[in-house]
């Protein structure tokens, strides 16, 4: 109730607004009368039941097989409440956007509000390239990099496209930048996706929430108990 002060709702939860009425009455000459009155403005929140996660694999010959663990380590360690989709991406042994792209679009059309998304690898940036290009269907709550390559100055090349760039547009700025939480995760002895990359996307996301960890290598052999921590504090 904060003291009889609106609650702001959260970008983070669905939410309905109500009021909580309070009286005080006295009784006066045998018949109860109001003496006082307070409406106070309160928040219900209305998070789903079950949060679905949309897991996104890495690109790379044998991809699918090796982030399977991951995705599987993500859906015990979260527990009752939470489901975790886990596609097959199309041609993961040389992925691109423009083979994935359809697929992904499947995909979030497919997500209830309140969803998020985990994307591992070069699921990172291929993502990030289609939030940029992409009007997303539904309200996604927050989204999560695990060992992303970082595309362009400082990071590696593809296609011409950089990251950079992809950040300035609109729509990139309006469903990531400006409306949910983004969350990136790196190991500094990932031996595939330099450690460095982590330090370019928070140059060009300075609003995201960068998480380093010394030892687990790009597939976080160590587990994922932070990237669960801050699902669940989503």
């Amino acid at each position: 109730m904060n003291d009889g002060q609106p609650v702001e709702p959260s970008s983070a939860t669905s939410a309905i607004s109500s009021e909580m009425a309070l009286y005080v009455l006295v009784r006066r000459d045998q018949t109860w009368r109001v003496a006082a009155g307070q409406y106070t403005p309160i928040r219900i929140s209305m998070k789903p039941a079950t949060v679905e996660i949309l897991f996104i694999q890495g690109g790379g010959q044998g991809a699918y097989a090796a982030d399977q663990e991951l995705a599987a380590t993500l859906r015990r360690s979260l527990g009752a409440g939470y489901e975790v989709r886990y596609p097959k991406m199309p041609n993961e042994d040389d992925p691109t956007y423009e083979r994935w792209k359809g697929r992904l679009a499947k995909e979030l059309a497919a997500l209830a509000a309140g969803s998020m998304i985990v994307a591992h690898s070069v699921g990172g940036p291929i993502l990030l390239r289609y939030l940029a290009q992409k009007k997303v269907p539904t309200r996604i709550t927050a989204l999560f990099f695990v060992a992303a390559p970082y595309f362009g100055t400082g990071g590696w090349s593809a296609d011409g496209w950089n990251i950079g760039e992809l950040v300035q547009q609109e729509t990139f700025v309006s469903q990531v930048t400006e409306t949910r939480p983004v969350f990136f995760y790196h190991n500094r002895d990932d031996r595939i996706v330099p450690f460095a990359h982590l330090g370019l996307y928070k140059d060009q996301l300075p609003r995201a929430t960068v998480r380093a960890f010394d030892h687990g290598g790009h597939q976080f052999d160590d587990g994922l108990s932070q990237l669960v921590r801050d699902i669940k504090s989503v």
